[in-house]
């Protein structure tokens, strides 16, 4: 049970995380790209144990679920160039 805990807290951190670094409709216009980090990042951290494994898909589905979400909610806006 509490490996499913820590796997919301880790995928809610991420999403906290990467919503301070970036601006909101920005990042969520490339939510695919933080999905296929996350993805590919957590599963080789925690590799070694069935929990470790257990939480790393969990919580990227908590990361995959709440950016979709947001991105509905919220709406995104493509990064863009200006010249000045």
């Amino acid at each position: 049970m509490e490996t499913i805990l820590l796997g919301l807290v880790a995928g809610t951190g991420m999403v906290f995380t990467i919503l301070k670094m970036f601006p909101i409709r920005k990042a969520l216009h490339y939510d695919y790209l933080f999905d296929i980090f996350f993805t590919i990042l957590m599963p080789i951290l925690l590799m070694g144990s069935y929990n470790g494994m257990v939480l790393a898909i969990i919580s990227g589905l908590t990361l995959s679920v709440e950016l979709f979400i947001l991105k509905k909610l919220v709406g995104t806006e493509p990064i863009t160039l200006r010249k000045t």
